[in-house]
């Protein structure tokens, strides 16, 4: 990609490298974003039409993220709904 089609496709969205060392150990994406944006797991759900204690099973994988929910989700915290997996940790 040359640095013109970089700069033409920059959303303006910006991590601090806190939160991209939290992924990178890790973390769930889910509680690294909603606790970056200070949301209770309540409120992200309320945001997405779920319980804040759904939102708490997803955060510790024991509940699956649905593509539909990831999606809205995804929305609330401006990425894409791919950035919700757990980074590899190998």
């Amino acid at each position: 990609m040359t640095y013109d089609q970089a700069l033409a496709q920059d959303d303006g969205v910006r991590f601090p490298a806190a939160v991209i060392k939290r992924l990178s150990d890790g973390e769930s994406p889910v509680r690294v974003y909603r606790e970056y944006y200070d949301l209770t797991q309540e409120e992200l759900g309320a945001k997405v039409g779920v319980t804040g204690t759904y939102i708490g099973a997803v955060e510790r994988n024991a509940r699956p993220l649905s593509k539909k929910l990831a999606m809205k989700i995804a929305s609330v915290f401006k990425v894409d709904a791919d950035e919700l997996e757990p980074w590899s940790q190998e």
